[in-house]
């Protein structure tokens, strides 16, 4: 060991300590040979697609347990929709797509598919978005009924999947 050798202030260094040591070679190397593992566990990589995730076993397992509607909010974003300014259009419409959006990626997280009805009432709201960003007063109330009717066929899509609120 380097520490162990006499250091002479006069002599350097001869390198003796480092010229004796034996090759790193299986046949020199003292340290125990790890035995194979004697059981497999198989373990299979999900395929890619919508939904999942950098970390497979982070996903919910079983049936969902979050309703699919519960951020929709109904009552209140119609109110909101019927009692809304021009002021405050932006704001609510934003509101409002953001809410369809979350909606989508839970589904889709959830791998729930979305039946006819949901995707119906989906591009109808998107249809009463887009006219309620031309004209506001003349098309709020379908604007709301719209978002009532999209929110009624998640409330159905979560009853049909065994989800309550």
């Amino acid at each position: 060991m380097p520490a162990q050798r006499k250091f002479d202030d006069v002599k350097g260094p001869d390198g003796k300590a480092v010229d004796a040591l034996p090759p790193n070679t299986p046949e020199t190397n003292t340290e125990p040979v790890i035995p194979p593992p004697r059981v497999a566990i198989f373990q299979p990589t999900p395929a890619p697609g919508p939904g999942i995730g950098a970390e497979p076993n982070l996903l919910p397992t079983g049936r969902p347990t979050i309703a699919v509607s519960s951020g929709m909010d109904a009552a209140t974003v119609t109110q909101s929709i019927r009692s809304g300014t021009m002021a405050n259009r932006d704001q609510l419409l934003s509101d409002i797509e953001s809410r369809v959006s979350a909606s989508n990626r839970m589904m889709s997280t959830a791998r729930i598919t979305a039946s006819d009805d949901v995707k119906a009432k989906a591009k109808a709201l998107k249809k009463s978005i887009a006219n309620a960003r031309k004209d506001w007063t003349g098309s709020r109330e379908q604007l709301a009924a719209d978002y009532e009717a999209y929110a009624a066929a998640l409330t159905r899509v979560d009853a049909a999947n065994g989800i309550s609120r």
